[in-house]
């Protein structure tokens, strides 16, 4: 006789619980808004500020090159006599420095227009700034290849002139005439405008005069 064991296979029903996906995007969103805040304090605090000093910084290099190539290109041959004629009296005694307002004139706009398209044939393509820069952080600020970003436009370049007295010896005074170019410019990136000027004096000619120096100079 066979006895027969009947078996029973009984399968529990599982409990899946499903979560709300509403409640998914919301927290992502928040995550994404945390995110996108930090960053852009970040940017805000520690990008831009750093950017734009480094972007000023290099255009006040660019700057001062350019003066320099175009003083060096037109001025190298001026001389002193050029600009200042010293006028004696009877006993030898220089009585008055006459300063040719006409050439320095010309020389102002000369200058000034060269430069201005000098610069901005030198920012064209934009101005250097290592890649670290964008980290906004000091420590990587120089670091990394240098890419070069359209941020500097040039709005003005104007000249003036100054000079000083030095002695030189006994009865004896230098005179020197230096002409200070001036170059305006503006730094704009995302969040962020600078206005910047740059000055960079030049000495353009120097002579030694013998006797008492007048205290005014005065114009042709």
């Amino acid at each position: 006789m066979i006895d027969c064991v009947e078996e029973r296979i009984v399968l529990k029903n599982k409990k899946i619980k499903c979560k709300n996906p509403h409640r998914r995007k919301i927290t992502v969103f928040i995550i994404f808004f945390i995110v996108s805040g930090s960053l852009f304090i970040h940017y805000k605090s520690n990008v831009s500020r750093i950017l734009s000093e480094t972007c000023v910084k290099s255009a006040e290099e660019i700057t001062i090159d350019a003066v320099n190539n175009v003083v060096l290109e037109s001025l190298s041959d001026l001389k002193y006599s050029d600009l200042a004629e010293v006028s004696l009296d009877n006993s030898g005694n220089i009585k008055m420095i006459n300063i040719d307002v006409v050439e320095t004139n010309k020389i102002a706009r000369t200058v000034s227009i060269k430069t201005k398209k000098l610069l901005e044939q030198k920012i064209k393509n934009g101005i250097p700034v290592p890649f670290g820069t964008l980290s906004g952080l000091a420590y990587f600020s120089g670091a990394g290849k240098t890419i070069f970003l359209q941020v500097v436009t040039v709005k003005n370049v104007y000249c003036d002139f100054s000079s000083d007295f030095l002695e030189g010896g006994i009865n004896q005074t230098v005179h020197r005439i230096y002409l200070i170019v001036k170059a305006e410019v503006t730094v704009v990136i995302p969040g962020v405008k600078n206005e910047a000027e740059f000055d960079s004096g030049i000495l353009l000619c120097e002579s030694l005069l013998v006797g008492k120096v007048p205290e005014i100079i005065v114009g042709k």
